[in-house]
């Protein structure tokens, strides 16, 4: 997008005189937007212009919407230094329908650059105020020299600059690793202002969204208020037209007819400060209606977050009772199955000491069988003198012996020690058989681990009870 200048004017502060300026808010033409605010003085804009810096006015259309307005000279008059649009060389200022800055007050954002529109250009349909005539003893003052002077001296810092621009010089200190990192972190700045600048635009859109069922209502008050204001800028325009021509061409008559066009003026100075109040008026409450409508908006998000965290808190509590539901439920599946494993190690408990009878019973029983063999045994040795007994004959006795004492097994009513004496059973039975068909320790042992389910340990304490008597 082509520049329009070096600097924009976009607002005013004005001094104690209705027509004097005091500060203008100046932006950088960045060819595609305008660069952050800065307030400056009437003497260093005036300083800059006959520098050969451009400044020109622009006027806000719409949000974030600018169009260009004219372009600004100086001049110096009765000592006094002027910024005005027009060629008029008075002793007041002229920047057309500019804003004016409230309190000095600046808002740093970049604004963006628009392209003029037909419609809407402030060189056509906004005119300037009129010029203001000083109130002072009605004297006619021929030139005296200073416009010249000042047009001359224009002129020749015209030139100046023109020359220094053609020849390019560069500042004390300048090198380009300087200027290309002044360059960087401007271009940085402003893409950081463009980034907020797009936050800011996208947070406005969110806004406008969630203001929908009101827009056609804000708009088309909008657009009322910016035919009103449009309609009163036209007639504005066309008094200050008027008011220019008139005072233009009373400027040409005698002294007696002076006071009368310095009443006329002060006249039209006040209609149109009226019609500047009555602007404002309408500008401030179209603003504090708007700032109604945006507070109502806002008690209506805060109200839909409210539901929002309220639902949530509720589904987050629900959650929770679920929770607390299944780790009750885990409690008490964990007790249930503490409480059967106790009952279990109460069983094994009460199954090891049933064990550890049956055992003694068990070892009392092989003590018996033991001396009943020893018994036997002597018997045998007494006897073989007498009586050749065979081998096979011994065994019946042994296995009769051993009979009796299964029977006194069985004859045991204990209903707890019918496995132990199950058990016993098989045991003894292995054991006479063992005796009776002459197996070996080992042989012993391995049979009694398989039909008696005795460890290694017990098979070979119980085979050692016979084989290591012998």
């Amino acid at each position: 997008m082509t520049k329009w200048a070096d600097f924009v004017v976009s607002a005013i502060k004005k001094g104690s005189g209705i027509a004097n300026i005091t500060h203008v808010q100046i932006h950088e033409d960045l060819g595609n937007g305008f660069g952050p605010p800065e307030l400056i003085d009437k003497s260093e804009i005036s300083s800059r212009i006959k520098k050969g810096i451009s400044f020109i006015t622009v006027y806000k259309q719409a949000e974030n919407e600018w169009v260009p307005g004219e372009i600004i000279r100086t001049y110096a008059k009765d000592g006094e230094t002027h910024i005005r649009v027009d060629d008029n060389k008075v002793d007041s200022d002229n920047l057309g329908p500019t804003l004016e800055v409230d309190e000095l007050e600046l808002v740093f954002k970049v604004i963006k650059k628009e392209e003029p529109k037909i419609q809407f250009h402030p060189s056509k349909e906004l005119k300037h105020e009129p010029e203001p005539v000083l109130e002072v003893t009605p004297v006619v003052k021929t030139p005296d020299g200073d416009y010249e002077y000042e047009d001359e001296k224009r002129a020749e810092l015209a030139k100046e600059a023109e020359v220094a621009r053609s020849a390019k010089s560069l500042p004390k200190g300048w090198s380009p690793e300087k200027a290309a990192a002044e360059e960087k972190l401007r271009l940085e700045t402003i893409e950081k202002q463009k980034a907020k600048q797009k936050a800011r635009e996208e947070q406005e859109k969110l806004e406008k969204e969630q203001a929908a069922i009101k827009a056609k209502a804000e708009q088309e008050r909008k657009q009322e208020e910016e035919r009103k204001a449009q309609e009163l800028a036209k007639i504005k325009a066309q008094a200050a037209a008027e008011a220019r021509e008139k005072a233009a061409k009373e400027t040409s008559t005698i002294v007696e007819k002076l006071q009368k066009q310095i009443d006329t003026a002060n006249a039209s100075l006040e209609r149109l400060r009226k019609e500047n109040e009555e602007i404002k008026r309408v500008k401030r409450e179209a603003e504090e209606k708007a700032k109604a409508e945006e507070k109502a908006a806002k008690e209506e998000l805060e109200r839909a977050r409210r539901e929002q965290e309220q639902a949530e808190e509720k589904a987050a509590k629900e959650q929770l009772e679920k929770e607390l539901a299944e780790a009750k439920a885990a409690k008490e599946e964990m007790e249930r199955q503490e409480a059967e494993e106790k009952a279990r190690i109460e069983a094994e408990e009460k199954a090891t000491a049933e064990a550890k009878a049956a055992k003694e019973q068990l070892e009392k029983e092989l003590a018996e069988a033991k001396a009943a063999k020893e018994e036997m045994e002597r018997q045998e040795a007494a006897e073989k003198a007498k009586t050749n007994i065979t081998k096979t004959d011994l065994a019946a006795e042994i296995q009769k012996e051993l009979q009796e004492l299964r029977e006194q097994l069985q004859e045991t009513d204990d209903d707890d020690e019918i496995d132990e004496t199950s058990q016993s059973k098989i045991i003894i039975d292995t054991l006479k058989n063992a005796v009776a068909k002459g197996w070996t320790k080992t042989k012993t042992v391995q049979e009694l681990r398989k039909s008696a389910n005795l460890t290694v340990k017990n098979a070979r304490e119980y085979a050692s009870e016979i084989f290591d008597t012998n």
